[in-house]
């Protein structure tokens, strides 16, 4: 039988931040302890702020999947060009991000999700709005330039602020007529994600911002790798 973890509170700064109460339910067991399912979770102690930030990636995605299979939405990003291309072109993730017409909603839902597995208060929704480049199909980040236009952005992240194990839900990227860049999905698994076409495309662009050039040079030499091994595998 798995032991619980005894929580041990301690402070960590919140910004902007909504207390949910999760829904009622039996109690259940997980990894990191009993979870009751009543009431606002207890607060996390250091240890399972830990192992929730190195096992993240067995936890997070695969419940994001299912939120997006059940309720819509589009994955994109690194994680989702991970999937496509294979260990062998693959690199670490932070978070998964998702495009929503709803972000608030699913951020929160996704809150609730991760708060009621771990069997503490985790996790926190942080919602913000974004400038996203119209001819483009980048996000700026606050506060943009006149012709940028607004999205609302909900992040799930971790209480004491750490960038590993997040869910960033955006609304969808403006397409033409409003914006240049088609916006390019397949059904990869079952799931919606955005096609390496797309990723790269959009990768092209953010390479021409100074914040986000090193991380978009990434995702474009990887995937021009795999390309270039999906035609050698041809030959």
């Amino acid at each position: 039988m798995i032991k619980s973890i005894r929580a041990r509170p301690f402070d960590v700064h919140i910004i902007k931040t909504r207390s949910l109460i999760l829904p009622p339910g039996p109690p259940t067991l997980s990894p990191f302890g009993r979870v009751t399912g009543r009431g606002d979770g207890p607060s996390c102690s250091r240890e399972q702020m830990k192992r929730y930030e190195e096992d993240w990636e067995e936890i997070l995605p695969p419940k994001v999947v299912r939120q997006v299979k059940k309720k819509g939405g589009v994955i994109h990003g690194s994680w989702s060009v991970n999937q496509q291309v294979g260990p062998q072109f693959s690199r670490k993730p932070k978070d998964v991000d998702i495009w929503t017409n709803q972000p608030k909603d699913r951020a929160e839902e996704m809150e609730n999700e991760i708060d009621r597995c771990i069997g503490c208060d985790i996790v926190e929704v942080k919602e913000e709005v974004i400038m996203r480049d119209p001819n483009r199909m980048v996000s700026l980040g606050p506060p943009g330039r006149r012709d940028d236009k607004q999205h609302t952005r909900a992040y799930v992240k971790t209480r004491r602020g750490a960038e590993l194990g997040g869910a960033d839900y955006s609304t969808f990227p403006d397409e033409p007529p409003e914006g240049k860049i088609k916006l390019r999905v397949r059904n990869f698994r079952g799931v919606k994600h955005e096609t390496l076409q797309g990723a790269h495309e959009r990768a092209l662009n953010l390479r021409l911002r100074p914040l986000r050039s090193h991380k978009a040079s990434k995702d474009i030499r990887r995937i021009e790798r795999y390309w270039e091994s999906q035609r050698r595998r041809k030959e």
